[in-house]
C-alpha cells in the first residue's frame, strides 16, 4: 500500500484510468452513503437543511481553494522546483501561511454571519429548521477550512503526479459520512450528521500527511519576505478563476435557495438527482481534468503546442467514448436505477418516480458539464483565466436571472402549472415547478460548454474536424444503445419492481445487451477508441488465460 501511495504517474490516459477505477469504488460507497440518506429522512426537511448547511461554508473552502488553488499553484510550483527544493519549500510555506490566515480570519467572520443569512436565504424552513441550519453550517466551517488545506496538499501531490492517493480522497471522506449517518446518527441525533462529515474529513486530510512527511513535502507555517510577493502574484493569476467559481458557488446558494422554496423535500430530490449525474462527470469527465491538467502546463511552458492539442484532442475523444453510453444508460434507465438505489425506508415510490423526473433533465448536464471542467482547466494552463471567468459568470448571471423570473411567475400563475403537470406528467405542482428549475439550471450550461470548447480550440488552433468525427460516431453507438435497452425494458420488465435482486440482474442483463450493441457499432465506424479497448480487453483475457 506505501509503495502505491507513493508511486508517481506521467501519462494521462493512467492517470485517468486510475482516477476513473478508484472513483467507481468512491462511487459504490457514495450509492452506499445516499442510499442511507433515503431510507433514513427520504424527502425531508431534516435532509433538506442538511444539504442547504454547506452551501456558505462552501463559500470559505471556494474563495481559499481558489486563490492558492491547485491551477495557480501547479505552474509556480514547477518554476519553483526548477530553481531548486529550497525555493519550492520557502515558495510552500508562505503559501500555507497565508491559506491558513484566510481560512481563521474567513471562518470568523461567517461563524457570526451565518445565522442572518440564514435567515434572509432560507426563511422558508422552521424555526427549528433554522437552528440546525445555523449549527450545521457552523460545524462545516471546519470541514471547508480543512477541505481547503487538504487541495493545497493535493496540489502538491499532483506535482509530484502521487495520483493514486488523490484518487483516494473522496472515497475516504464518503466513509466518514457513511459513519455518520449510521452509526452516529442514531445515538446522537441530527448532529451525528455534522459529526460524520467531520470525521470524513479528518480521514482524508490525515492520509495525506505520511507520504507528504515521507517526501519532505509536507507545509510548514514558515513564510519567507521574498516569497510574500511570489505569494501576491499567484493570488492575481487567481483572481479571474477564484471569481468564476464564486459566481458558481453564490448561483448554487440562491438556486437552493429558490428550490427550498417550492416545496418541503424539494431539496432532498434536486440532491439525489444531482448526485447521480455527478458519476459519469466526476468518472469521466474531472478524471481526464484532473489527469491533463499538470501535463498541459508542462506542454504549454515548454511551448510545446503539438502536444498539448494532442492531450486535449485525446481526452475529448475519450471523453465522448466513455461518458455518451453512460449517460444513454442511466436517462434510459433512470427509474429502475433510482428504485434499485434510493427506494427504502422513508424514500416512497412518489419521490422516485419525480427523482427520475429531474435526473432525465440532469443527466444530459454530466456531458455539458464534463467538456466546460476539461476546456475550463485546459484554458487555465495556457493562461486564459479571463475567458473562463467571463463564460462562468455569464452563465451564472443567466441563471440567476432565469430562476428568479420563471419560477416565481410558475407558482403564481395556476395555468402555467397546469400546463407543466400535463407536460411532465408529474402530479404534484410542486413536482412540476422543480421540473422546471432543473431546466433552467441545464440549458444554460449548454450554451456555455458550446462557448467554452469553441474559444479553446480557436486559441490553441485545434482542427475541429477529429472531434466532430469522433462525437458523431458515439452519438450513433449510443442511439443503438438506447433501442437495445429501451426495447427489453419496455416489453419485458415494464411491470418489474426493481428494488430488489431481481431488479439487480434485470438492470444487469438490459446494459449488457445495450452495450454490446453499442461496442458493435462503433467497431463497424471504425471508431479508434473502440479498437483499443479491444485490443486490451484481448491483452488481458490472453493474460489470464494463461495463468
Amino acid at each position: 500500500m506505501r509503495k502505491l501511495l507513493n508511486k508517481s504517474h506521467t501519462n494521462v490516459h493512467t492517470i485517468a484510468s486510475i482516477l476513473g477505477g478508484v472513483s467507481v469504488f468512491g462511487y459504490i460507497l457514495s450509492f452506499l452513503r445516499d442510499r442511507a440518506f433515503a431510507h433514513y429522512f427520504g424527502a425531508s426537511e431534516l435532509f433538506d437543511v442538511y444539504v442547504a448547511s454547506f452551501r456558505i461554508p462552501d463559500v470559505l473552502f471556494i474563495v481559499a481553494t481558489a486563490f492558492i488553488s491547485v491551477y495557480a499553484l501547479l505552474p509556480m510550483f514547477e518554476e519553483k522546483m526548477r530553481q531548486g527544493d529550497n525555493r519550492l519549500k520557502e515558495f510552500v510555506n508562505t503559501s500555507f501561511y497565508f491559506l491558513v490566515l484566510f481560512l481563521v480570519l474567513g471562518s470568523t467572520i461567517l461563524f457570526f454571519a451565518i445565522p442572518s443569512l440564514g435567515e434572509w436565504l432560507f426563511d422558508d424552513f422552521s424555526s427549528e429548521g433554522l437552528e440546525t441550519f445555523v449549527l450545521f453550517s457552523r460545524i462545516y466551517l471546519i470541514q471547508a477550512s480543512l477541505f481547503a488545506i487538504s487541495s493545497f496538499f493535493t496540489a502538491i501531490l499532483q506535482l509530484k503526479r502521487k495520483f493514486f492517493l488523490y484518487s483516494l480522497l473522496a472515497l475516504l471522506y464518503n466513509i466518514g459520512i457513511i459513519i455518520g449517518v449510521v452509526v452516529l446518527y442514531p445515538m446522537f441525533g441530527p448532529i451525528g450528521l455534522a459529526l460524520g462529515v467531520l470525521l470524513g474529513v479528518i480521514i482524508n486530510v490525515g492520509i495525506q500527511v505520511p507520504v507528504l512527511l515521507q517526501n519532505n513535502i509536507l507545509p510548514q507555517l514558515a513564510p519567507t519576505r521574498h516569497t510574500v510577493r511570489e505569494c501576491w502574484r499567484t493570488i492575481k493569476i487567481s483572481i479571474p478563476r477564484a471569481s468564476a467559481l464564486l459566481s458558481h458557488t453564490i448561483t448554487q446558494i440562491l438556486v437552493f435557495s429558490v428550490v427550498v422554496g417550492i416545496s418541503e423535500g424539494a431539496l432532498s430530490i434536486y440532491y439525489f438527482a444531482e448526485s447521480l449525474k455527478a458519476v459519469p462527470t466526476v468518472l469521466i469527465g474531472t478524471a481526464y481534468s484532473v489527469a491533463a491538467f499538470p501535463i498541459l502546463v508542462t506542454h504549454f511552458t515548454e511551448g510545446n503546442m503539438e502536444a498539448f492539442r494532442s492531450v486535449i484532442e485525446s481526452a475529448l475523444r475519450r471523453l465522448f467514448f466513455f461518458i455518451l453510453p453512460i449517460i444513454a444508460f442511466v436517462f434510459i434507465l433512470r427509474e429502475p436505477l433510482i428504485s434499485l438505489i434510493f427506494e427504502t425506508g422513508s424514500f416512497t415510490a412518489e419521490i422516485t418516480a419525480i427523482t427520475a423526473a429531474i435526473v432525465g433533465v440532469f443527466i444530459v448536464g454530466a456531458l455539458t458539464m464534463s467538456i466546460l471542467i476539461i476546456c475550463a482547466r485546459a484554458l487555465y494552463a495556457c493562461g486564459r483565466s479571463l475567458a473562463v471567468f467571463l463564460i462562468f459568470l455569464t452563465l451564472s448571471a443567466v441563471e440567476i436571472v432565469l430562476i428568479y423570473t420563471i419560477i416565481p411567475f410558475i407558482q403564481n400563475n395556476s395555468e402555467a402549472t397546469a400546463m407543466i403537470q400535463q407536460v411532465t406528467g408529474l402530479e404534484s405542482a410542486a413536482y412540476g415547478t422543480l421540473f422546471v428549475a432543473t431546466l433552467i439550471i441545464v440549458i444554460p450550461e449548454i450554451f456555455a460548454a458550446t462557448t467554452i470548447l469553441i474559444v479553446l480550440l480557436r486559441h490553441i488552433r485545434q482542427d475541429i474536424k477529429p472531434l466532430l468525427q469522433a462525437f458523431a460516431q458515439n452519438l450513433i453507438a449510443v442511439m443503438v444503445l438506447a433501442i437495445a435497452t429501451a426495447v427489453p425494458n419496455i416489453f419485458l420488465f415494464g411491470n418489474m419492481q426493481f428494488n430488489s435482486i431481481n431488479g439487480i440482474f434485470a438492470i444487469g442483463g438490459m446494459s449488457i445487451i445495450g452495450m454490446s450493441a453499442w461496442f458493435v457499432t462503433l467497431r463497424l465506424l471504425k471508431n479508434p477508441e473502440s479498437k483499443i479497448v479491444q485490443k486490451k480487453a484481448v491483452s488481458v483475457i490472453n493474460r489470464i488465460w494463461r495463468t
